[in-house]
């Protein structure tokens, strides 16, 4: 017997450490008979303590939503004469005004998501490893297949504007069961950042010391029963658990549509909707004392439970005695080795709000770790600010001059008309006539001159330069401090402004803001890589992905999972194809290579594309390959062909030809050559 012989592949398999043993009862979800213990109530009363530190955070969250949606009067301010707290906007009211608001932020924002999305980026699949090139193109074809089934754009779209309002950034993304389809899929989704918790001691700005991580969750019971009940027993002990929701079951909330209030005043144990059944999922960083196992025999190394050690031994105990039986030293028999450390793993739990746990086990994910992607901006020192609520100050001052406008324009003194009373007695005019007369136009009014003064009209212009010049300066600092100019928001230009400058404004004003862009990138690609995960983990059967509007090989739409098991990918986010920019930039590509003449020297155009940097570049060397090896495969199935035909034979070319796989159309005339 001798050690078994690692090739390219066993060997990346044997550098996996963090595979389970299949025995190990870890590796699936564990259902404990929805047990209530001291520990699941401490950790429960650890998890409210850490979502109350959050509170300073949603209310910033809150504020950043009313002043962006447009309930900008909405702060609360003390009446000095009641000495009542209320809205700012009832006490304007109170004072017979109305306040005035100009939303200037929800445009900026607007902007940013236009822009983001004319440019939307696309995610890339690298291997590691260059030889598995084509497995990485087909992994590319499978993620781009999850993204479109989930509609990606779309909640990429609303989690870049959930990142402008909060500065937060919370995906979930695992594989269930989809109704609609009928099958399981990977399923992405953005958390609410009301509903997440988790601990506020790191210091990683990519958040990777975080050691604790959970969501509230809000059930129906029908809902609740599907998710965490296997039999007739389990559901009854959810409706034991549960017996006061229950009275609720056809309630319904009446409140104004699409209200958003009952966000701003959670609770963690208790939901808003008196019928819905509060579920607390947590995920921990536990450790645990375990066996790093080495099979000599096969190869494999991975990790075990302590109470494995007994079958081992008892494994290698045989192992001896057969290499023994057969003539063999004890000695070169191959072992299973092992040795004790200490192991950190993801653990989740659903809690109920009185401590029991519905459902625990160790992730089951072969990314091992939990299924969310969180990240903060900027975290410097653990704070956290987003650009919308970095122009709330100057949104305010832009009201309040506004209604300030037209307090004073209200309030000044506009046309008024003095007359002498003496004169209107001796002419006998009263004086509702005369205020008719005076907002009529031509009408004429009798009064008595002789003994009195002539009718004087009073008026007194109010100044709104200054005004004006302070709104337009707010308005300036608004775009400057959100990094908006007027190319970026889509304004016209002024006339005789060339179009290249008028795109490289547009380019430059991209600067504010393409630092919190490369952040939010930066967590997509962490979320795709874990996708990929669960990729390579569930879809375990072969399938035809044909992604409309993209440009693959057949390999690739051909999806073969043991094509891609035990590979190492990494994932790059890169300017969509459907892009102004990328359109260009591949019509500027090709126009030169036809008008340069390079397309005449194959190996000249394919060297060219393989050495620019632009996106494009190496989407077409693979195609230029593929052109220059069909052309030399014609080449040489023609020269066969009047091989045999100078040999006295009289072969179809062009049905060779087809035969050999090239759709190559060969006149007639040449063959009888």
């Amino acid at each position: 017997m001798s050690k078994v012989k690692l090739n390219k592949r066993n060997y990346k398999m044997f550098a996996k450490s963090n595979i389970l043993n299949a025995a190990s009862p870890a590796r699936s979800t564990l259902y404990i008979g929805y047990e209530k213990k001291n520990e699941y109530v401490e950790l429960l009363n650890s998890c409210a303590q850490l979502y109350n530190n959050f509170q300073e955070f949603r209310d910033m969250r809150a504020r950043a939503v009313r002043y962006l949606f447009g309930d900008q009067w909405g702060d609360p301010i003390v009446d000095p004469e009641t000495g009542k707290t209320v809205r700012e906007d009832t006490y304007i009211r109170r004072q017979g005004l109305i306040p005035l608001k100009t939303n200037v932020m929800r445009k900026l924002v607007n902007s940013v998501l236009g822009l983001y999305a004319n440019s939307q980026s696309e995610p890339i699949v690298v291997a590691r490893d260059r030889d598995e090139a084509k497995a990485s193109e087909m992994m590319t074809v499978m993620l781009q297949y999850v993204c479109d089934i989930n509609s990606f754009k779309e909640i990429d779209r609303r989690g870049l504007e959930e990142a402008l309002i909060s500065a937060i950034y919370v995906s979930n993304d695992q594989y269930i069961w989809d109704n609609e389809r009928g099958r399981f899929d990977v399923y992405m989704s953005n958390e609410n950042p009301n509903n997440v918790f988790f601990n506020s001691s790191m210091l990683d700005v990519r958040m990777r010391d975080i050691d604790l991580i959970g969501v509230l969750r809000d059930y129906s019971f029908d809902e609740l029963k599907s998710t965490f009940a296997r039999n007739k027993e389990q559901e009854k002990y959810l409706s034991e658990c549960y017996r006061n929701i229950l009275q609720y079951a056809d309630y319904r909330q009446y409140k104004e549509f699409f209200d958003n209030k009952t966000l701003r005043s959670k609770n963690f144990y208790m939901p808003q909707e008196p019928n819905k059944c509060r579920v607390i999922e947590v995920w921990k960083l536990e450790t645990k004392e375990r066996l790093r196992v080495h099979d000599t025999l096969t190869g494999e190394l991975y990790k075990a439970e302590l109470s494995e050690k007994s079958r081992f031994d008892q494994i290698n105990a045989e192992r001896i005695d057969e290499l023994v039986e057969l003539g063999g030293v004890a000695e070169e028999a191959l072992l299973i080795e092992y040795e004790e450390y200490f192991d950190r793993y993801w653990y989740y739990r659903y809690l109920t709000p009185d401590g029991t746990c519905l459902k625990e086990g160790e992730t089951p994910f072969a990314h091992k770790s939990h299924p969310f992607v969180i990240t903060a901006y900027p975290l410097i020192d653990g704070e956290i600010h987003s650009k919308v609520y970095d122009v709330i100050d100057q949104q305010r001052y832009i009201n309040r001059y506004i209604t300030q406008r037209d307090i004073i324009n209200g309030v000044s003194m506009k046309g008024l008309v003095v007359y002498d009373k003496q004169a209107a007695e001796n002419a006998g005019t009263k004086q509702n006539q005369i205020d008719r007369a005076i907002a009529k136009p031509g009408a004429s009014i009798a009064m008595d001159m002789s003994r009195g003064l002539p009718i004087q009209q009073i008026t007194s212009n109010t100044n709104a330069g200054g005004d004006m010049a302070m709104v337009n300066m707010m308005l300036e600092m608004v775009s400057q401090i959100f990094g908006s100019s007027a190319a970026m928001r889509g304004e016209k230009a002024q006339p005789g402004t060339p179009a290249s400058l008028y795109a490289q404004e547009a380019e430059n004003s991209n600067n504010n803001i393409s630092d919190l862009i490369a952040w939010y990138n930066s967590a997509n690609s962490r979320r795709f890589v874990k996708i990929l995960k669960l990729i390579q983990q569930y879809y375990t059967e072969p399938m035809y992905i044909n992604i409309a509007g993209k440009n693959y090989s057949e390999e690739a739409k051909s999806f073969d999972p043991t094509k891609i098991q035990n590979i190492e990918f990494d994932v790059t986010v890169s300017r969509g194809q459907n892009s102004l920019a990328y359109r260009m930039e591949s019509e500027n590509m090709l126009q030169f290579l036809v008008q340069s003449g390079l397309l005449q020297n194959i190996d000249m155009a394919i060297f060219y594309a393989e050495n620019s940097q632009a996106q494009f570049s190496q989407q077409l060397a693979e195609k230029l390959k593929q052109y220059k090896e069909t052309m030399q495969q014609a080449a040489e199935a023609q020269q066969q062909a009047m091989a045999m035909a100078q040999q006295g034979g009289q072969p179809d070319m062009q049905e060779q030809m087809q035969e050999a796989g090239l759709n190559v159309g060969v006149p007639q005339e040449e063959v009888g050559q």
